[in-house]
């Protein structure tokens, strides 16, 4: 008798949760774009980087589990599928950039010699460095570069595979502004922003600090391995040093300071960037950089803007109730990350959601 009305509760709110689940998805809407003058405040131009792989590309695909045969010790973690897959994340990035901070300078997109995504518009300039204009280019919206990592990374550390060894380079661009912002192709700007959210007028980055402000102290993976590395080795080196994790989205920073961090990492720095996979040896550049930052006051606490990191895991309730609370409460900065054991399962979910927040086209698509 009781098993039988316990059953009917919990039918009874299921049903209840995929309501209130749908009705949240149906609030699902892009933000206004409004801006005041303090936009003007800042002068000194904004560059934006941006990490991209083409997960569908067969031949690399064959390419990196060549290479993964040759490794003795590397995890699975390392390489999954999730860290290649491509549900055009891109294509939402990109409209995010163009709507909400449409002031910046110049896109570099790096990718690993890889050809533009079709729905990219076509270029006449053949090969993988160049420019991708809009025709006719609208106003003084931004160009986006098209960067092969041979450019950053040399011939030597190549072909790689892990995110890592890019980020090692990134302040090695061509042409690339003193202040920049660094994106994963999975995260996205979700509310307008002004240069001086984002840096101060003295050009200090304003990072989002992590949910957790320290690194998590049993999580076996692969990214808790190496900002446990760059904890330990920072608190040793400053132990009188207040520290805080970033937030995992975009990440305002500088080359001068990312240059300084490589000097101070020295052989570290420079194996992560010819280590092929992710190891929990790497150093994290990005991470690093901020946490030097901290320790040299060149980098401030971001407490104006909300950031949110979501972990794509399934379709089931809670992961929907996840996904549709983070899109409707408009963080101002998000991440979105793909399961670790299925991460083209339920790929159209997700560009569903993506499609609801950012249902506009950038000025870079084929219309």
């Amino acid at each position: 008798m009781w098993s039988i009305i316990i059953l009917m509760l919990l039918m009874i709110s299921g049903i209840s949760l995929l309501h209130i689940i749908k009705r949240i998805e149906a609030n699902i809407k892009p933000s206004p774009v409004f801006y005041s003058d303090q936009d003007r405040a800042i002068e000194f131009p904004i560059d934006i980087v941006i990490t991209w792989v083409d997960g569908q590309d067969d031949a690399r695909n064959n390419l990196r589990e060549e290479y993964r045969k040759r490794e003795s010790k590397i995890v699975k973690e390392a390489t999954s599928s999730r860290r290649y897959i491509n549900h055009n994340e891109l294509k939402y990035l990109l409209r995010s950039v163009e709507r909400y901070i449409p002031w910046v300078h110049r896109i570099h997109v790096i990718s690993s010699d890889q050809a533009p995504p079709k729905w990219l518009i076509p270029n006449e300039i053949s090969g993988f460095d160049f420019e991708i204009k809009t025709s006719p280019q609208i106003g003084n919206k931004p160009i986006l570069r098209w960067v092969n990592d041979r450019t950053i990374l040399g011939d030597q550390n190549l072909p790689t595979f892990n995110s890592h060894a890019f980020e090692t380079a990134i302040y090695k661009l061509q042409d690339l502004t003193e202040h920049f912002i660094y994106f994963c192709d999975d995260m996205f700007v979700t509310k307008p922003l002004q240069p001086s959210h984002l840096f101060s007028h003295e050009g200090k980055p304003k990072v989002c600090a992590h949910f957790w402000t320290r690194p998590y102290r049993w999580d076996p993976g692969i990214h808790s391995q190496t900002w446990r590395k760059i904890w330990s080795e920072m608190s040793r080196k400053y132990p009188s040093h207040d520290k805080w994790m970033n937030g995992h989205v975009a990440t305002p920073l500088t080359r001068k300071l990312m240059l300084e961090a490589e000097q101070l990492w020295g052989s570290d720095w420079l194996k992560t960037r010819s280590n092929k996979f992710r190891s929990g040896s790497d150093v994290q550049p990005v991470a690093a950089t901020v946490i030097l930052g901290q320790i040299s006051g060149t980098i401030i606490k971001n407490i104006g803007l909300v950031n949110r990191f979501v972990m794509f895991r399934d379709y089931q309730f809670l992961n929907r109730f996840n996904m549709a609370f983070a899109l409707t409460a408009k963080p101002d900065l998000l991440c979105i990350n793909n399961d670790l054991n299925q991460p083209d399962k339920y790929g159209d979910k997700l560009e569903g959601y993506l499609k609801k927040l950012l249902p506009f086209e950038s000025i870079w698509e084929i219309t």
